[in-house]
């Protein structure tokens, strides 16, 4: 694999594909496990598509936040009750 850093020690465009496949991974698995943490995570990054590995899906994120919501997860529930208030979701 090519080095993840450039040589002032950036990180590259593979680096950062690598780190972000990697995020997503370990990511999902712990949301699927149950945490919330990673649910609204997960959530967020299909909001935005913010991680190389996920595409814009308000669908999905609307179920990824409510599950965090229903474990008691406070952003999650206040991110998913605004995002229904204005109608984004």
């Amino acid at each position: 694999m090519d080095d993840p850093f450039d040589r002032d020690g950036n990180l590259t465009e593979t680096g950062r594909t690598v780190m972000e496949t990697d995020d997503y991974i370990f990511t999902l698995g712990e949301a699927e496990d149950g945490d919330a943490d990673a649910q609204y995570q997960m959530g967020l990054w299909h909001l935005d598509g913010g991680n190389i590995m996920v595409s814009e899906d308000r669908e999905e994120a609307e179920q990824w936040l409510a599950k965090a919501a229903e474990q008691g997860h406070a952003e999650a529930m206040y991110r998913l009750g605004r995002l229904r208030e204005e109608g984004k979701i």
